[in-house]
């Protein structure tokens, strides 16, 4: 076992055992749907993602700075969370991918302000960008909700580098 409590223990920690330890914490999987200034739909997978305040309503997210969505989600101010149904791994993979055009082989439509929802997720939340932060290799975005809508289901969950369905009794 590696542990971080000692000077030299710390010296062998580094992104591939940081990315595994990671993968020990279950989260639900999210689409992060924008636009850009013509309207044009982009999106990536991300786990990066949680609700961060009630009063006023925000979620938070993490995006690599090497995303192709990045510069369209910083020019709109504006993204969609589309938190995944089980069984949409396919659309996840989609959007974890480096096609140049993603929304081709799934249905989705689009929030009055143009947000791309993806169908059959099991929830959407549209925000407004109302911080950005620098976060290392990513940039930390917070949100001000502007949308709220419920479709219902299990979730599509991401643990140790895989998908995995929730059972429940």
């Amino acid at each position: 076992m590696i542990t971080a409590t000692d000077p030299e223990s710390t010296r062998m920690l580094d992104a591939d055992l940081f990315r595994t330890v990671a993968g020990y914490w279950p989260t639900g999987v999210a689409v992060i749907t924008t636009v850009d200034a013509d309207g044009r739909p982009y999106g990536l997978t991300a786990n990066a993602v949680t609700s961060l305040s009630i009063k006023p309503l925000q979620y938070l997210i993490c995006v690599d700075l090497r995303a192709t969505s990045l510069p369209a989600l910083l020019e709109s101010r504006l993204f969609c969370l589309n938190f995944l149904a089980d069984g949409q791994e396919d659309v996840a993979q989609i959007f974890a991918s480096k096609k140049e055009y993603k929304f081709g082989e799934f249905g989705w439509s689009r929030l009055p302000n143009a947000l791309p929802v993806i169908d059959g997720n099991v929830a959407h939340i549209g925000c407004e960008v109302v911080a950005v932060h620098d976060g290392g290799d990513h940039k930390i975005i917070v949100g001000g909700v502007t949308h709220i809508g419920i479709t219902g289901g299990d979730p599509l969950v991401y643990f140790k580098g895989a998908f995995h369905r929730i059972t429940q009794p």
